[in-house]
C-alpha cells in the first residue's frame, strides 16, 4: 500500500486549512465529483467572468448567460470529462463554451449544418 504523502495526510486531516485558492484544478474537479457545491463556486468565482466573456464575444449578448449556465452545469454534472494531463481546467472551460456558443449560432441560422461564416455578419454585427 502506497504511504500518503504529508500534504495528503494533513488535507486528510483538516481539509478546512486548506485555501480553496491554492487548490489545483485536479483538486477541484475532484471535489466537484464529490458533490461539493464549494469548489463549483470556487470555480465559477475564477473562470466565470473568461467563459461569459468568450460567451458574449462568439455569440452575442443575448446567449452568453445561457452558454455560461450550460457550461457549468456541464461541469457540475460531468466532472469526469475534464483530464488534467491535457491542460488546465479554465482551458477546458474556454473550449467547452466555444464549442456550446458554436452550436447557438448554427441554430440560430436555422441550420444544424451551419457554418461560421454564415455567422460572420452576426459577428460584425455585436463588434459595432
Amino acid at each position: 500500500m502506497a504511504r500518503k504523502s504529508t500534504e495528503q495526510v494533513e488535507r486528510d486531516r483538516a481539509p478546512s486549512l486548506v485555501c480553496r485558492g491554492e487548490l489545483a484544478d485536479a483538486d477541484l474537479v475532484h471535489d466537484i465529483a464529490t458533490g461539493d457545491r464549494d469548489a463549483l463556486a470556487e470555480v465559477y468565482e475564477r473562470d466565470g467572468a473568461s467563459v461569459h466573456g468568450l460567451a458574449r464575444y462568439v455569440c452575442g449578448p443575448r446567449h452568453a448567460d445561457d452558454v455560461l449556465q450550460e457550461v457549468f452545469l456541464r461541469l457540475w454534472r460531468e466532472p469526469q470529462a475534464f483530464e488534467a494531463y491535457r491542460g488546465s481546467l479554465r482551458s477546458f472551460l474556454l473550449v467547452m463554451t466555444r464549442l456550446r456558443a458554436i452550436d447557438i449560432l448554427r441554430s440560430n441560422n436555422g441550420t444544424a449544418g451551419g457554418t461560421l461564416s454564415q455567422a460572420r455578419p452576426q459577428i460584425a454585427e455585436m463588434r459595432r
